[in-house]
């Protein structure tokens, strides 16, 4: 079967990675493609020869054109249509498309589906679509296509499939489209170490966004963290976010809580889990988050706010500590009491051991080939 994937990037980010490194693991099985459109970068080392960059440059008069457009169509009709704004990649798709012979295209992110589903099925009815929903529903019905949600449904309706990471969100897309399936992420990382639990050390990972990665509530809790502990951020971001962060950590890191590592991958990414004996996640909205799994794999410990994907990952409760989201309190006096508790520590280690199995590799990419031999 010849597929093609879109998404913005093929860089930094859970659902870049997840998507780049599904596709390396379809091509044992099928003929695939890759196309970012809004960056370059080949994070996952994607094969040359499959990796097509459909982007196109903006002029600061484009820009601005664009921007004026946008906002005459919400003052008229109260929303806009993306698509009308990404003529020229969704050109270059088609030629993809066409050159290509592709029979099946998995529109990654809320976004790729937005911009290019509805177009690709009136161009190309036999084509199969599908939607590939990493985040949660509460934040792409909500702030991320606030100004276009009617686009933003057309392309789920027409979609052939929609997948989704969550039960709670399967909710949702059904009453939009009955054709939509869970199918968690996979994670691709050398785990096969099992934390000791002897470091006092509470691990984060992140992209450097504030605001939807909860890095204000990160600090905060930090604080009120016994003095022996620190909690050890590995982060990635646009050089804009991570002055951001930087400025934040002057500001607010009086204690010096907080040690930032910056970007890693590979073996220095599993060491960053392994060397630590707890995982923090302080997100005020996460899909399925990457990281979560990650760390359970290396047999540690999980606090999360209760976003819907910590809820899924953690089985509301069953495999990890949940806390209601923003009570920095609430999550210090968690973390306090479990890093006291060695039995807690080892117990909860062991739950997230039996939980990692569920997102084992073999299994979650058997799932896609089911998927893609039923369409």
């Amino acid at each position: 079967m010849r597929i093609g994937i879109v998404s913005p990037s093929y860089g930094y980010g859970g659902a870049n990675i997840v998507s780049a490194n599904l596709g390396k693991e379809l091509l044992a099985h099928h003929d695939v493609y890759f196309f970012p459109y809004k960056f370059t970068t080949n994070f996952s080392e994607i094969p040359d020869e499959r990796f097509f960059y459909i982007g196109t440059s903006q002029n600061t008069f484009r820009k601005v054109s664009n921007k004026i457009r946008k906002g005459l169509e919400v003052l008229f009709t109260k929303e806009f249509t993306p698509s009308k704004y990404y003529r020229n990649e969704f050109q270059n798709l088609c030629f993809h498309v066409e050159k290509k012979n592709l029979e099946v295209m998995i529109l990654s992110s809320f976004e790729s589906s937005v911009l290019f589903a509805e177009e690709l099925k009136k161009k190309y009815p036999h084509l199969k679509i599908i939607s590939w929903m990493h985040e949660s529903v509460s934040y792409s019905f909500g702030s991320l296509t606030k100004n276009y949600s009617n686009a933003f449904r057309r392309g789920l309706k027409v979609s052939d499939e929609i997948v989704c990471l969550t039960h709670e969100d399967k909710r949702t897309y059904d009453s939009i489209n009955s054709k939509t399936k869970v199918i968690y992420n996979p994670v691709f990382l050398d785990y096969q170490k099992t934390t000791t639990l002897n470091q006092k050390i509470i691990s984060f990972t992140t992209r450097l966004d504030i605001q939807v990665k909860g890095l204000d509530y990160l600090v905060k809790v930090a604080q009120m963290l016994p003095d022996d502990w620190k909690v050890r951020v590995a982060g990635h971001g646009r050089p804009e976010q991570l002055e951001a962060f930087k400025t934040l950590l002057e500001q607010e890191d009086q204690k010096h809580k907080i040690e930032f590592v910056g970007s890693l991958k590979g073996e220095a990414l599993a060491n960053h889990y392994y060397q630590s004996s707890l995982f923090l996640s302080t997100s005020r909205t996460e899909g399925l988050p990457l990281v979560l799994i990650e760390a359970l794999f290396f047999g540690l410990p999980i606090v999360s706010f209760n976003h819907s994907g910590g809820k899924e990952i953690l089985g509301n409760g069953k495999y990890g500590t949940l806390v209601p989201i923003g009570d920095t309190l609430a999550m210090a006096n968690t973390i306090t009491n479990l890093i006291q508790d060695e039995e807690a520590l080892l117990e909860w280690q062991q739950k997230s051991l039996v939980r990692s199995k569920d997102f084992a590799t073999e299994k979650i990419i058997q799932q896609w080939l089911d998927l893609l031999s039923g369409l």
